[in-house]
């Protein structure tokens, strides 16, 4: 996969392995471990091929109080951070947890945001969600594959 995400022009790669308590337990250090391995791996294939180290990191309380404390990694030690809700998370709650993780001075960035049921075919709320300094990620398919998923996520390619 390095290979080929280098022969398509890739020149930085993000390790986002997920952190959710119950489901994505692994612990930091092996996880760490496992980093370094790929980023020698990715010096073999090519001397400017970057790998970062970062996290995906579904919210809840405990996710807010180790990211204020510096337990679980930002995107490459940056004020930004990739974080998930489940698809079933009110707009409200989605709201509040990025305003507390603003309030620590890190960027959210919203993981899949297309698999909200709160922000599906809402171009307002994700206005809004990047208007108060969110930024959104989502899977290309969603957005290069239309006849598989439908108009649905159409503005989400703005």
């Amino acid at each position: 996969l390095l290979a080929e995400s280098y022969r398509q022009g890739v020149r930085t790669i993000v390790s986002t392995s997920h952190r959710r308590k119950g489901m994505f337990e692994t612990p930091e250090e092996k996880i760490a471990e496992n980093f370094l391995q790929v980023r020698e791996i990715a010096k073999e294939v090519a001397d400017d091929l970057v790998i970062a180290y970062g996290a995906e990191i579904y919210y809840t309380l405990d996710a807010l109080e180790k990211l204020e404390k510096k337990e679980i990694p930002t995107l490459n030690d940056s004020r930004y951070a990739l974080i998930e809700f489940s698809m079933h998370t009110s707009y409200r709650q989605i709201h509040t947890g990025l305003s507390n993780i603003l309030m620590l001075g890190i960027t959210p960035v919203i993981a899949h945001i297309e698999r909200y049921d709160a922000l599906e075919n809402n171009e307002k709320r994700v206005r809004e969600l990047i208007d108060m300094g969110c930024y959104t990620q989502i899977n290309s398919y969603h957005v290069s594959k239309p006849k598989f998923f439908g108009e649905k996520y159409k503005f989400m390619k703005k």
